[in-house]
Protein backbone atom coordinates (compact mmCIF):
# COMPACT_ATOMS: atom_id res chain seq x y z
CA UNK A 1 0.00 0.00 0.00
CA UNK A 2 1.57 3.53 -0.94
CA UNK A 3 -0.63 6.71 1.00
CA UNK A 4 -2.87 8.39 -1.66
CA UNK A 5 -2.19 6.14 -4.60
CA UNK A 6 -5.29 4.62 -5.63
CA UNK A 7 -5.44 1.02 -6.01
CA UNK A 8 -7.93 -0.28 -8.32
CA UNK A 9 -9.50 -4.24 -8.81
CA UNK A 10 -8.31 -5.33 -11.97
CA UNK A 11 -9.81 -8.38 -12.75
CA UNK A 12 -10.36 -12.02 -11.41
CA UNK A 13 -8.82 -15.05 -13.00
CA UNK A 14 -10.32 -17.89 -11.75
CA UNK A 15 -10.92 -20.93 -14.15
CA UNK A 16 -9.36 -24.45 -13.03
CA UNK A 17 -7.90 -24.95 -16.04
CA UNK A 18 -5.65 -21.82 -15.71
CA UNK A 19 -2.96 -23.83 -13.50
CA UNK A 20 -2.54 -27.82 -13.94
CA UNK A 21 -1.22 -28.12 -10.23
CA UNK A 22 -4.38 -27.13 -8.44
CA UNK A 23 -7.11 -24.71 -8.83
CA UNK A 24 -6.46 -21.61 -7.47
CA UNK A 25 -8.02 -17.82 -7.95
CA UNK A 26 -5.57 -14.58 -8.79
CA UNK A 27 -7.76 -11.07 -7.75
CA UNK A 28 -5.50 -8.93 -9.80
CA UNK A 29 -5.08 -5.18 -8.92
CA UNK A 30 -3.52 -2.00 -10.64
CA UNK A 31 -1.62 1.27 -9.15
CA UNK A 32 0.58 3.70 -10.48
CA UNK A 33 3.85 3.60 -8.42
CA UNK A 34 5.70 6.29 -8.25
CA UNK A 35 8.68 6.56 -10.42
CA UNK A 36 11.10 7.45 -7.19
CA UNK A 37 9.63 3.94 -5.81
CA UNK A 38 10.98 0.99 -5.40
CA UNK A 39 8.81 -2.21 -5.57
CA UNK A 40 10.12 -4.92 -2.94
CA UNK A 41 8.75 -8.68 -3.32
CA UNK A 42 6.41 -9.41 -0.24
CA UNK A 43 5.87 -12.89 1.23
CA UNK A 44 5.08 -14.34 -2.37
CA UNK A 45 7.71 -13.65 -4.83
CA UNK A 46 11.80 -13.89 -3.44
CA UNK A 47 12.15 -10.92 -6.39
CA UNK A 48 10.65 -8.44 -8.68
CA UNK A 49 11.90 -7.39 -12.23
CA UNK A 50 10.74 -4.77 -14.00
CA UNK A 51 10.02 -5.21 -17.52
CA UNK A 52 8.59 -2.97 -20.36
CA UNK A 53 4.97 -4.29 -21.44
CA UNK A 54 6.30 -4.50 -25.08
CA UNK A 55 8.92 -7.10 -23.76
CA UNK A 56 5.90 -9.57 -22.27
CA UNK A 57 5.87 -11.88 -25.11
CA UNK A 58 9.56 -12.73 -25.01
CA UNK A 59 10.53 -13.45 -21.23
CA UNK A 60 8.88 -16.64 -19.30
CA UNK A 61 6.12 -15.55 -16.94
CA UNK A 62 4.00 -18.27 -14.68
CA UNK A 63 0.79 -19.55 -15.58
CA UNK A 64 -1.75 -17.14 -17.17
CA UNK A 65 0.46 -13.93 -15.75
CA UNK A 66 0.99 -13.41 -19.60
CA UNK A 67 -2.47 -13.44 -20.38
CA UNK A 68 -3.13 -10.99 -17.36
CA UNK A 69 -0.23 -8.60 -18.80
CA UNK A 70 -2.57 -8.65 -22.26
CA UNK A 71 -5.42 -7.69 -20.87
CA UNK A 72 -4.23 -5.07 -18.79
CA UNK A 73 -3.08 -3.71 -22.43
CA UNK A 74 -5.86 -4.21 -24.04
CA UNK A 75 -7.54 -2.47 -21.62
CA UNK A 76 -5.02 0.47 -21.90
CA UNK A 77 -5.33 0.72 -25.43
CA UNK A 78 -9.04 0.31 -25.14
CA UNK A 79 -9.57 3.59 -22.84
CA UNK A 80 -6.78 5.50 -24.95
CA UNK A 81 -9.11 4.99 -28.13
CA UNK A 82 -12.25 5.86 -25.97
CA UNK A 83 -10.54 9.26 -25.36
CA UNK A 84 -10.44 10.06 -29.04
CA UNK A 85 -12.97 10.80 -31.32
CA UNK A 86 -13.34 7.09 -33.19
CA UNK A 87 -16.73 6.01 -33.63
CA UNK A 88 -17.89 3.80 -30.69
CA UNK A 89 -18.10 1.00 -32.56
CA UNK A 90 -14.49 1.34 -33.50
CA UNK A 91 -13.65 0.43 -30.12
CA UNK A 92 -12.75 -2.52 -28.77
CA UNK A 93 -14.55 -4.34 -26.24
CA UNK A 94 -13.34 -5.01 -22.74
CA UNK A 95 -11.66 -8.54 -23.17
CA UNK A 96 -13.83 -10.53 -20.65
CA UNK A 97 -12.94 -14.50 -21.91
CA UNK A 98 -9.78 -15.76 -23.30
CA UNK A 99 -7.61 -15.29 -27.02
CA UNK A 100 -5.94 -18.64 -27.75
CA UNK A 101 -6.20 -19.78 -23.44
CA UNK A 102 -8.28 -22.81 -23.04
CA UNK A 103 -9.44 -20.88 -19.69
CA UNK A 104 -11.77 -18.11 -19.33
CA UNK A 105 -11.36 -15.11 -16.78
CA UNK A 106 -13.33 -12.29 -15.90
CA UNK A 107 -12.01 -8.85 -16.22
CA UNK A 108 -13.01 -5.58 -14.28
CA UNK A 109 -15.15 -2.75 -17.31
CA UNK A 110 -12.51 0.66 -16.77
CA UNK A 111 -13.01 3.42 -14.77
CA UNK A 112 -15.23 5.48 -16.74
CA UNK A 113 -15.11 8.47 -14.41
CA UNK A 114 -11.49 9.32 -15.35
Amino acid sequence: EIPGQEINLFGVYSDPKRDRRKHSVSVVFQMEIPSHLTPTPGDDATSIQLVPLSDIENIPLFVDHRTILRDYVKIQNRNRLSKTRLNPSEVPPVPYTGDEESFKRSVCAPNRDE
